[in-house]
């Protein structure tokens, strides 16, 4: 948790943005793979919040219900149209998608221009 929230931060100020963050109190110990598929796709999704979004609000939020952990990354920028941008690989989206999968996680891009995007990552915690 504190790593998420220090890099948020420290996007949030670079960028100069607003930013919400919803982190829990206590979150059960991740294994080692499953905490970097998370830190990184949270760095990987706040440097496009602030280098490509033209953002002025980032939300990084981590949940944990039911032995699933969710990360999800929301900016108020450009959007983009996803399938294009896995398609030309941009914003990192398919590095992003490689990471989850070793992990069993979900990648899920909600994004459209104009509209500001969402990333959100699912992993089962407790395998």
């Amino acid at each position: 948790g504190l790593a998420l929230r220090h890099i948020a931060e420290s996007a949030a100020a670079r960028g100069g943005l607003q930013l919400e963050l919803s982190l829990p109190e206590a979150i059960p110990a991740l294994s080692p793979d499953v905490e970097q598929c998370l830190f990184r796709t949270a760095q990987e999704a706040l440097e496009n919040a602030v280098n490509h979004a033209r953002a002025t609000h980032i939300g990084l939020s981590l949940e944990y219900a039911d032995q699933v952990v969710t990360l999800k990354v929301r900016d108020n920028g450009t959007g983009f149209d996803p399938v294009q941008a896995a398609a030309e690989d941009h914003y990192g989206l398919l590095g992003m998608r490689e990471r989850a999968s070793l992990v069993e996680g979900d990648l899920k891009v909600d994004s459209r221009p104009g509209e500001g995007s969402t990333i959100s990552l699912t992993i089962g915690a407790l395998r």
